[in-house]
């Protein structure tokens, strides 16, 4: 990890974010405080800057011990606590790859780039190299099918490593169902939708202090 933070204070962050939520927007806005702001409050370290790299690494590793699911399933990164994943999947359930493509809902790129992690979970600096991706719009591309993956629910961010040579950290990336702990997927698949909409909605309302339907209902993408 790039920046420290005491064993206490990190403790408390694990366990309380987004625990008590549901589930939070990483950074832009959404429903309620983003988790960046909420680290910037809890940490207040006065430098963007270094807050959001706390808030980025810190999530990498809720990722990497499986505390929370971390992805981009709309227009921001998406915290959601392993507790609540279930509630999520029964509403938007796993994206089958194969059947997303031959149905030309999924592009050539993301189609490579699932076929390399079918054997396994690879970084965003692997996959480019993988794909011959050396210049900055072909890095881009890849990016571009990584949330297109993601927002699919067929991917999902497993954390960070180390890159080989580098001082840096880079992303890595694992299919979703791979992913998931154990029971996971069971469970929601044992959850009626419309249980699942109102249990959403409930963790919405929590988060903005009230209660508004057709907010919750653009934020979560449902007509």
């Amino acid at each position: 990890m790039l920046i420290k933070l005491g064993r206490l204070k990190f403790s408390r962050i694990i366990l309380s974010v987004p625990r008590e939520r549901g589930f939070m927007a990483l950074f832009a806005a959404g429903p309620g405080q983003s988790f960046y702001r909420w680290v910037r409050e809890e940490i207040r370290r006065g430098d963007p800057e270094k807050d959001f790299i706390v808030a980025w690494e810190i999530s990498n590793l809720m990722a990497e011990r499986k505390d929370a699911y971390y992805g981009k399933l709309f227009k921001d990164y998406l915290l959601i606590d392993v507790g609540f994943l279930p509630v999520f999947l029964a509403v938007y359930p796993l994206g089958d790859a194969r059947e997303l493509y031959w149905s030309g809902n999924l592009s050539r790129k993301a189609w490579e780039i699932f076929g390399l992690l079918e054997s396994g979970p690879r970084t965003t600096l692997a996959l480019n190299q993988a794909l011959g991706a050396r210049d900055k719009k072909a890095r881009s591309e890849t990016d571009k099918a990584l949330t297109e993956l993601m927002r699919a629910r067929v991917i999902c961010r497993a954390g960070m490593v180390s890159s080989p040579g580098k001082s840096w950290e880079v992303a890595l990336y694992d299919l979703l169902e791979r992913w998931l702990p154990e029971g996971i997927a069971d469970e929601a698949r044992a959850l009626s939708r419309d249980y699942a909409i109102d249990r959403l909605f409930d963790k919405f309302y929590y988060a903005i202090g009230q209660k508004d339907e057709p907010a919750a209902r653009r934020f979560l993408g449902l007509r």
